[in-house]
């Protein structure tokens, strides 16, 4: 938990579709999407949430054990990682 995980390098290595699972105290718990400042060239993709995937829109909020899919740039990714787990 809170480890952001690279699973797929796009654009020939200067974008990657990242993994983290929420732990307890990430600075995103109980906030929505829309509440949440992602960082430029980063997107959140997907959030699976026992076992189900959820397409991220605005209102949806994100809990601690949240499975967040993101893309984001290679200068994007450390501030990205600041954003959901606080590190």
């Amino acid at each position: 938990m809170g480890d952001l995980v690279k699973l797929l390098r796009l654009e020939q290595g200067r974008v990657s579709l990242l993994e983290v699972t929420l732990a307890e105290g990430s600075p995103v718990d109980g906030k929505t999407v829309r509440e949440i400042e992602f960082p430029a060239d980063s997107s959140l993709v997907a959030i699976v949430r026992d076992g189900h995937v959820i397409a991220p829109r605005g209102e949806t909020p994100l809990h601690a054990g949240d499975e967040v899919l993101a893309l984001a740039s290679v200068q994007a990714e450390l501030d990205l990682k600041r954003t959901l787990t606080g590190e």
